[in-house]
């Protein structure tokens, strides 16, 4: 399962409109299941009618409007951050619907085993035959014991099993689920300065977790 933007989805899946593909023979299209998150109409009709995964993240959504009101209250008060307290909140909250899914998903069928996840710039910063090959080494890993989590390309790709994704929710969740002194004290274990800032991330927290895992 893999989650990304919607300016992505024809370039990893060549999709076309009616739901089909150009190349049969294509590895990621009879692997990826692609789940995109928005809160905007005409991307999740235009989603919906290529038969991809869309979740409506508005304010509308109770259900996703009341995750979200939870975490914004514990994440606000301890933001140490250059960048402005929504878009690092979001990078934080994503793996909140992230958990909200797999913890949802009915499809006994064809369950979620495994998720890719990748930020947007690493598709820039990557070379195609680079982003490519990690993709196919994701889709076709296998291994005899248990995995959480698999860094592929430092900061921005990785390859979870649930429980290892689950885990993380509850990590971060648990970082931020105490008192502003406790936290900024983590927090500056690991943390850098940026700027003459605290600079806190996601990215951050990931860091610490692998220490958990190891």
């Amino acid at each position: 399962d893999f989650w990304l933007s919607l300016h992505l989805m024809q370039t990893l899946t060549n999709k076309d409109k009616n739901n089909s593909t150009n190349d049969s023979t294509n590895c990621i299209n009879h692997h990826l299941r692609l789940h995109i998150f928005t809160d905007t109409r005409w991307i999740i009709d235009y989603g919906n009618d290529l038969g991809y995964y869309m979740y409506n993240i508005s304010s509308s959504n109770r259900g996703y409007r009341a995750a979200d009101e939870i975490f914004m209250g514990m994440y606000r008060p301890n933001h140490h951050s250059i960048n402005t307290v929504e878009y690092e909140y979001l990078c934080f909250f994503r793996w909140h619907l992230f958990r909200i899914v797999v913890d949802n998903w009915e499809d006994s069928h064809a369950p979620i085993n495994r998720i890719i996840t990748m930020d947007s710039d690493a598709i820039i910063t990557t070379d195609a035959f680079t982003l490519y090959n990690n993709l196919y080494l994701s889709l076709d890993y296998n291994s005899e014991n248990d995995f959480d989590l698999i860094v592929i390309t430092p900061g921005a790709f990785h390859l979870w099993s649930v429980h290892g994704l689950r885990t993380y929710s509850d990590f971060i969740y648990s970082w931020y689920n105490a008192s502003v002194d406790t936290v900024l004290a983590n927090t500056k274990k690991v943390a850098g300065y940026l700027y003459g800032r605290l600079h806190f991330s996601d990215m951050q927290v990931r860091i610490s977790l692998l220490h958990i895992f190891i």
